[in-house]
């Protein structure tokens, strides 16, 4: 707008005024019409408006157009003309931006408003007036310019950076909180929360750093909410009646805030449950083994591991190996120099390469052993790190006393008087067996341990002379017998040499079971004697898989003794072999020396066994585990009785050149493989620790002599069942609608009688009580119903069980049969739907001709030519509707 338009200020009033006195004048001759057809909105005439620095504009309808004036400072600048729809558009829309009434066009109105066209802002002005014809409208728009205004620097005020920092501390908390939720609610063992290990915790301590972790966020976290709770209670109780929408949303949030605080008090509660739940690892990777049963023919390295957790009793010597940890360092790129044990008060040290530490502990209580590694990393640093390992209990003890007799021999006496709190001690003895096959072994090992020989505090051994004698002991603590023994004594005479020696043995890189074995003494041996003969005794199959013993014998060379001890041997078959060296000196004494050595051929397996026990798969991880490392599978809580099937076709190996042949199954764990099914019946009768052993035979494809034996353990832990349920479930096929039968007349409940029973059969219907028969119940729909039984005995006492009932539609389908297709007029025409299948409530039939039914069976005839096209509409009991047609072709006769 220029100076002028802003100086002359023109009220609407005057403009209509004006308007009116000077419109003859301005009149065009009807003849010199022109209708501008560039004005189609009132979006454009109002651009328009402002293009050409115009005040305002008038709509003005005549008889057969619509004037559009332009005017300036009170002048007419411009005139044009458009039609009546393009000036009904624009007036409809001038009213709906300037907020006008659209139904009122028989009162003046007018408004002031503000709208944004193309993003540009308009000051409108608009006033509709009424006339003979139509409406006249008058809209004043002016542009407005946007003004730039220069933004304050606010500072920031304390309380509010302190309100950010709290929330920002609050939605960490809540994240952590959720986070060691979920790790929580995923975790097994500690070893799921190794995590904190990059938190510089030791592994041992990680139970209680979670615990304590758990105990202070939820506590923060529970003050917080708490105090939330009273501040809007308080508020919601304040409250007046009359703000009731402020009253009732702060009652909303107290419920949320009370909810949420109890929620998070259980969700505590079930976290610190479950974190003394969790099973303890050995992180670090030290094996600790009962040095006694590691060094005796007896047992494997396997039976000899200590479970360090448990009370151990004393005597014992422990025998620690750290080689898994050793590895573990270098696999992340150290370089192990140096080991120092610390046991109880004594510091050992050893290269890094010396993996095992004999510890022979001096006295009982709590032993705490460390470990502390020198290594250099891959910068060439020195560094060391300390690691608690564990603490060692040894609260209970058995005095060992030797008597030695006059013959020679010796008599081992036990006192375990120390253990009297622990209630009652059983004795069982195993005699030597010595130079015995494995079956005759495991006879005479069998036979000693199926009865005590006495069960007291003190016990006397037989007279020992030279091979080793085992006495084991069993603990009975409140009347409960356990399936394992405490502790096992080894006692022997043998001369137990201090000679330090290294057996070396050397693998032939053209034969896998070809070995070179030598003896390699210490350097700072003392002996009493020089060494007169080497005689090595080796443990080997023959091809029958018959024990076979092989001796080879050679004379000492006193100025290289190694090189003198050395013999070759060729081992037949892939097993943990024995081997024995017996060193005669001059005196004619014997020191006796022994290792065990795998020859093995590795084949991993890519199955595994299925379990199945009354036709439902076992889940893997959640019904049974499987440890690779041992080949063994655990079926831990299995009811007996019970039948259990394995099957085991699924077996194969990664190593594509080789097949299964053969599967032999050894059920009574004797090591007598017979049978050579691939699935295996197992009958478990009794709660006891059942095992059994399942050997593969796997053949290269292209050498048919070359063949790899894998071997893996079944361990199952039955246990007797409280319950046995029997649930019938007795049915003609699998289709609705069915009638079903259920029986549980079989459920027994151990010295119970049963007083009731409750059928649920999950069809929506309630649960029902009655006897152990129910002859009828009948099903509609289809589904995976499962039918839940509990049994409840005369002391209320509730037990459940459930079975899987799977339901299928049955093929529905419409079928209309007609006595006629073609027939003469008035001819009568029998129509049957009885061959539809499934179970119909409702029939429909529409003849075509006006006429319906709703028989099973009508009769109809037609009294005009024509074809007729028949429908059948049925609705079956389930509320499905089918449907059928037929062509009925009517003629005259």
């Amino acid at each position: 707008m220029n100076e002028n338009s802003e100086n002359k200020k023109v009220s609407i009033t005057d403009i209509i005024e004006n308007w009116a006195t000077n419109s003859e004048e301005n009149n065009i001759s009807e003849n010199k019409i022109i209708f501008d057809i560039n004005i189609d909105s009132v979006e454009y005439l109002i651009k328009y408006l402002v293009s050409k620095n115009y005040d305002f504009f008038i709509l003005e309808p005549e008889e057969d157009k619509v004037k559009v004036t332009f005017r300036k400072d009170n002048i007419e600048k411009e005139i044009k003309y458009i039609k009546f729809p393009v000036y009904s558009n624009i007036v409809l829309k001038a009213k709906i931006l300037t907020k006008l009434d659209t139904s009122n066009n028989t009162n003046p109105q007018d408004w002031k408003t503000e709208i944004v066209l193309n993003k540009s802002n308009y000051k409108i002005i608009s006033k509709t007036v009424p006339s003979n014809l139509w409406e006249r409208l008058f809209l004043k728009a002016t542009q407005i310019e946007k003004k730039v205004v220069a933004k304050k620097e606010e500072k920031m005020s304390f309380a509010k950076i302190m309100t950010i920092f709290g929330w920002l501390s609050f939605t960490t908390l809540v994240l952590g909180w959720v986070f060691l939720a979920v790790v929580l609610f995923k975790s097994t063992s500690v070893s799921d929360l190794q995590f904190f290990n990059n938190l510089w915790i030791d592994t041992n301590a990680i139970k209680d750093f979670a615990a304590k972790l758990v105990n202070w966020i939820f506590w923060i976290i529970l003050l917080i909410i708490i105090l939330l709770l009273f501040i809007f209670s308080y508020k919601a109780i304040l409250t007046k009646k009359e703000f009731k929408k402020k009253r009732v949303s702060k009652i909303i949030i107290s419920i949320f805030l009370l909810i949420l605080s109890v929620s998070t008090l259980i969700l505590w509660m079930f976290l610190s449950q479950k974190i003394n739940s969790l099973r303890w690892i050995n992180y670090w990777k030290v094996e600790y083994y009962d040095n006694s049963k590691y060094i005796s023919k007896l047992f494997t390295p396997e039976d000899s591991i200590i479970d360090i957790k448990e009370n151990i009793i004393w005597p014992i010597t422990i025998r620690f190996n750290d080689e898994q940890l050793i590895q573990k360092l270098i696999d992340e790129w150290f370089k192990p120099q140096q080991t120092i044990w610390k046991v109880a008060w004594d510091k050992i040290e050893k290269p890094a390469k010396d993996y095992e530490l004999i510890y022979e502990f001096k006295n009982k209580w709590l032993n705490n052993v460390k470990i502390q590694i020198k290594w250099t990393n891959i910068k060439w640093e020195t560094d060391e790190k300390n690691i608690d390992l564990w603490v060692i209990s040894l609260n209970n003890s058995i005095k060992i006393t030797e008597l030695k007799l006059d013959n020679g021999w010796s008599k081992f006496i036990f006192d375990a008087s120390d253990l009297k709190y622990l209630w009652k001690i059983k004795w069982y003895y195993i005699p030597s067996i010595e130079w015995k096959d494995d079956n005759e072994a495991n006879k005479i090992i069998s036979k000693a341990l199926s009865k005590e020989l006495l069960t007291w505090y003190n016990f006397n051994s037989k007279n020992i002379f030279e091979w080793e004698e085992y006495y084991w002991i069993k603990i009975i603590s409140g009347w409960v017998e356990k399936e394992w023994f405490d502790k096992i004594f080894i006692v022997s005479k043998w001369d137990k040499t201090e000679i330090k020696w290294d057996l070396i043995k050397k693998q032939d890189p053209n034969n896998s079971n070809k070995y070179t074995f030598s003896f390699k003494p210490s350097e700072d041996n003392i002996w009493e004697a020089y060494i007169k003969k080497f005689s090595w005794e080796i443990e080997d199959f023959d091809t029958n898989w018959n024990s076979k013993k092989t001796i080879i014998e050679n004379n000492a060379n006193l100025s290289n003794l190694e090189d003198s001890s050395q013999i070759n041997y060729i081992f037949k078959k892939s097993w943990i072999h024995k081997i024995k060296l017996i060193i005669l000196d001059s005196n004619n004494k014997e020191s006796i020396f022994t290792d065990k050595i795998d020859i093995s051929k590795k084949l991993e397996l890519s199955g595994k066994l299925n379990f199945f026990i009354d036709s439902q798969k076992l889940e893997y991880k959640k019904d049974y585990n499987y440890d690779s490392n041992d080949k063994t599978y655990n079926l831990d809580d299995i009811w007996a009785p019970t039948i259990l099937k394995v099957n085991a076709t699924r077996i194969k190996t990664t190593n594509q050149k080789y097949w299964l042949k053969k599967i032999y199954w050894d059920l009574d764990n004797n090591w007598n493989f017979e049978k050579t099914w691939k699935i295996e019946t197992i009958s478990i009768n009794t709660s006891w620790l059942l095992s059994f052993k399942v050997k593969y035979i796997f053949v290269n494809k292209n050498v048919q002599t070359d063949t790899i034996d894998v071997i893996e353990t079944i361990h199952i832990t039955a246990i007797d069942k409280e319950f046995i349920p029997s649930l019938k479930i007795i049915k003609t096929n699998s289709y609705v609608p069915i009638v079903v039968q259920f029986d549980a007349t079989n459920s027994k409940v151990t010295w119970k009688n049963i007083d009731k029973f409750i059928f649920d059969y999950w069809d929506w219907t309630l649960p029902e009580e009655r006897d152990a028969k129910n002859t009828w119940h009948k099903y509609l729909k289809d589904w995976d119903y499962t039918i839940k039984l509990t049994v409840v005995t005369e002391d209320w006492q509730k037990y459940k069980t459930s079975k899987k009932l799977v339901l299928k539609n049955k093929p529905q389908k419409a079928t209309i049969t007609a006595s006629l297709k073609k027939a003469p007029l008035y001819q009568d025409i029998d129509f049957s739907a009885e061959d539809s299948i499934w179970e119909i409530s409702t029939y429909f039939w529409d003849f075509w001709d006006w006429t319906i039914s709703t028989e099973i069976s009508p009769s109809h005839s037609y009294k005009k030519i024509w074809k007729y096209k028949v429908t059948l509409k049925l609705t079956t009991t389930n509320n499905n509707e089918l449907k059928d047609e037929i062509e009925i072709n009517i003629y005259e006769d």
